[in-house]
């Protein structure tokens, strides 16, 4: 589908392929095939009733049902029945041609249809055939675009990636979503409606301040997984998940990104709270000027739409949703100055705000949404009651607001420093802990005969000698003055080791040598195979390796 394409482009191109499949049927000289004769009609009212082409939906209906009359032989496909449905086929392709002048003619036409076909088969299906609100047309039709959604979002986030500043990407997530975002219907299957709000929003506020939105690309491809996986839903149940975990790290992101761009300060905010001078000349604003009665009580009806909104809402996630898409708009309200009404009004909405952006919306949905309601009360009265009785009232519901977000901040999940319990300390008999030995970098042979080295020459040694290895650097002995502590209960000591006799061999003829060393090397063959078999033995593997070259160079150097 044309990305540019609108709802009524759309119906046009989707019905015309319908009555084209139609036509060829009833045109037959045969008897058709009346089921898929039934698929085709209901197919038509679906795309009708997507594009609230109500009363083409309704003629499709009855024809619909005439098709089910068909398919159920209730009705038999003579002379009389074959016109009709001819001439059925022929008025539809009137009515699909002439949606955007619809006038007299084409209302005339609809309700001859579905007379004449009532006539015959008696009243269509109801518009609503599904447990959820949809039928299956819709449910297809969602299912479809909601997938073209997603591959947008991807590919959008990918090239965003590439060029943050490239503003083409985000055009092409609006032009995908105007196909979901013109039915009716969508209603039917939250959240995908707070999904497609959510979107737009980070669509907008990334176009205004790309900068601010660091991480675009992890946003959209999670908004991408919770759309598709509702769409999904929408398709084999007909009704998405309200609560999955897609939508829940979407919704994160999501408040995580509005509040980065909403965080921008005034410059009003750069002073000291003192008498000044701070700003020498408060520059004019439209959007912040004093608010009439009629931008009050407007914006009362906004208030009383939004609590509406948190009421009905599902599942937290879809509070939360809601509740983000309604952070711009108490911005804006928040701008607006003046004294009495206006700047209580203000005053409000900026916390209305902050408390959206802590998380009331899904935490103390009912009480943010009576304060909201209060608040749209308060404001409907503007003009006809004192002004300073009204905005003494507004400065009372701040203030029950700022409680609430007081009261529902949450708790930190780490103890304090202080609460943590103190490691036991060692009983005084208990010796103190060995250091933990240093593991070794590499294995094998060569690695070994590289330390044998190290140590040597740390200790001076002119020529290789095991029995100075062995007993290692001299240890000064301690002062006799000192006292040596003396440990209660101390564990017996180790055996000291016993001289040995006689002329002890060097470490080269404690090797490998000749045929001895190949011989070894063979050995090894299984246990490589074992460890190269399994995933998770590589290391082991390399050491084999090693040892295995190790003992090849030792078998070659003595032959």
């Amino acid at each position: 589908m044309n990305e540019t394409m609108g709802m009524e482009q759309f119906f046009s191109m989707e019905a015309s392929e319908y009555l084209q499949s139609l036509d060829g049927l009833v045109s037959s000289s045969q008897r058709p095939n009346t089921e898929e004769l039934v698929r085709l009609a209901r197919a038509l009212r679906g795309s009708a009733m997507m594009a609230n082409q109500d009363r083409i939906a309704a003629a499709a209906g009855a024809f619909e049902a005439f098709c089910i009359a068909l398919h159920q032989n209730k009705i038999q496909w003579d002379a009389g029945n074959s016109h009709l449905a001819v001439r059925a086929t022929d008025d539809f392709k009137i009515l699909v041609s002439g949606i955007q002048n619809w006038g007299d003619n084409e209302e005339s036409i609809a309700t001859r249809i579905i007379a004449d076909l009532k006539q015959i088969a008696g009243d269509g299906p109801a518009t609503r055939t599904s447990a959820s609100g949809l039928d299956v047309s819709a449910r297809a039709f969602i299912a479809r675009e909601g997938a073209a959604v997603s591959s947008a979002l991807n590919q959008a986030g990918l090239s965003l990636e590439r060029n943050p500043a490239d503003k083409k990407p985000l055009e092409v997530i609006l032009r995908a979503m105007q196909p979901l975002l013109g039915i009716a219907s969508l209603r039917e299957a939250p959240p995908i409606p707070d999904l497609l709000d959510g979107i737009d929003r980070i669509v907008s506020d990334y176009a205004r301040s790309a900068a601010a939105i660091t991480n675009i690309r992890q946003i959209l491809a999670s908004a991408a997984r919770a759309l598709a996986r509702a769409a999904r839903e929408v398709a084999s149940t007909g009704k998405p998940a309200s609560d999955s975990e897609e939508a829940l790290e979407f919704a994160n992101l999501l408040g995580g990104a509005l509040g980065a761009v909403e965080g921008a300060m005034g410059i009003e905010d750069l002073y000291f709270e003192d008498a000044g001078p701070h700003i020498v000349a408060e520059g004019e604003s439209g959007a912040a000027a004093q608010l009439s009665t009629v931008d009050l009580v407007a914006n009362g009806e906004f208030m009383a739409q939004a609590a509406d909104q948190l009421e009905t809402a599902e599942s937290a996630i879809q509070r939360q949703l809601r509740g983000q898409s309604l952070r711009a708009k108490f911005r804006e309200f928040a701008r607006s100055r003046g004294a009495g009404l206006s700047g209580a009004f203000a005053e409000f909405s900026g916390m209305a705000r902050s408390a959206i952006a802590k998380g009331i919306a899904a935490q103390s949905a009912p009480e943010l949404a009576g304060l909201l309601r209060e608040a749209a009360t308060t404001l409907s009265r503007a003009g006809q009651d004192g002004d300073d009785a009204l905005a003494g009232a507004m400065q009372a519901l701040t203030e029950s607001l700022r409680q609430l977000v007081g009261g529902e901040a949450p708790q930190a999940k780490t103890a304090p420093l202080a609460e943590l319990p103190a490691a036991p300390a060692p009983p005084a008999s208990a010796p103190p802990p060995a250091p933990p030995p240093t593991p070794p970098t590499e294995g094998g042979l060569a690695a070994s005969m590289r330390v044998y080295e190290q140590r040597v020459a740390s200790q001076d040694m002119t020529e290789p000698s095991l029995e100075e290895l062995i007993a290692g650097p001299a240890i000064p002995a301690s002062p006799a003055a000192a006292p040596q502590p003396t440990l209660a209960a101390a564990p017996p000591t180790a055996p000291e080791p016993t001289a040995v006799e006689g002329e002890l061999p060097s470490i080269a003829e404690l090797c490998y040598a000749g045929t001895a060393a190949l011989t070894e090397a063979l050995t090894l063959r299984e246990k490589l195979q074992a460890a190269l078999a399994s995933g998770g033995e590589q290391s082991k593997a390399a050491e084999l390796i090693d040892q295995v070259f190790d003992l090849v160079e030792l078998g070659i150097d003595k032959k």
